[in-house]
């Protein structure tokens, strides 16, 4: 139980602890430094906001994979098998820059037997006639090893993977907010002949100086460009 004079002297603490306390929080923005001022205040209470990452296309590598099959012993390819090797070539993309893989069954030793090796060597003479370099994988591919009379096509190239325009990025309202200029990047990922020129870009060409010379004095003797 409290004793009766403590509690006379709280009571009688109380008001000086107040006005202590509100002259603690007067402030004399004559005698006080803005830092002080600053300081002074307590935040109860605050907004987060995320900064939204940097919206921008990715370019990562994609490999198709085409079975050409031959019947037993054949080394030659038929009209068919032909066919639809040409139509996954288009349908795969191939462009200057993709890599293009011929494999085949190997022995332990990683070497193809003469009936293989004829197969792989037809089919790079087919490609190398329209005009497309083809090589032989360092590492085989096993993925397709069957059926023992198939050879494996691969093609490799590069792909854009397009920014997800649609997510909302928390921001300081009551309401989600999109990134900016998310679809011109988007546009552009859909647009562009090759990916890889997102990555290195294109060395200048060859520019002629007359006709870019020419429409400067044109313009200087305000003259429509195709006078």
């Amino acid at each position: 139980m409290p004793d009766t004079k403590s509690t006379a002297r709280l009571a009688k603490l109380f008001p000086v602890l107040g006005l202590v306390a509100l002259g603690a929080c007067h402030i004399d923005p004559n005698t006080q430094s803005p830092i002080d001022l600053v300081t002074s205040h307590t935040f109860d209470h605050a907004n987060w906001q995320q900064i939204p990452g940097e919206m921008k296309n990715q370019v990562e590598p994609i490999t198709f994979t085409h079975s050409v099959n031959f019947g037993p012993g054949e080394t030659e390819l038929n009209e068919a098998e032909l066919t639809g090797l040409l139509a996954f070539l288009q349908n795969s993309g191939v462009h200057q820059g993709a890599r293009i893989e011929i494999d085949g069954p190997r022995s332990r030793g990683g070497y193809f037997d003469p009936v293989t090796a004829a197969r792989v060597s037809g089919i790079e003479t087919e490609l190398s006639s329209i005009g497309l370099r083809s090589q032989v994988p360092v590492r085989p591919t096993t993925s397709l090893l069957r059926p023992e009379d198939a050879i494996a096509v691969s093609v490799t190239r590069a792909v854009v993977i397009l920014p997800d325009c649609s997510t909302p990025q928390p921001a300081f309202a009551t309401r989600p907010t999109y990134s900016y200029s998310c679809s011109n990047t988007a546009a552009l990922g859909m647009m562009v002949a090759n990916p890889l020129d997102l990555v290195r870009g294109r060395a200048e060409g060859p520019a002629d100086g007359e006709p870019a010379a020419r429409v400067i004095q044109l313009y200087r003797e305000r003259k429509p460009s195709g006078y």
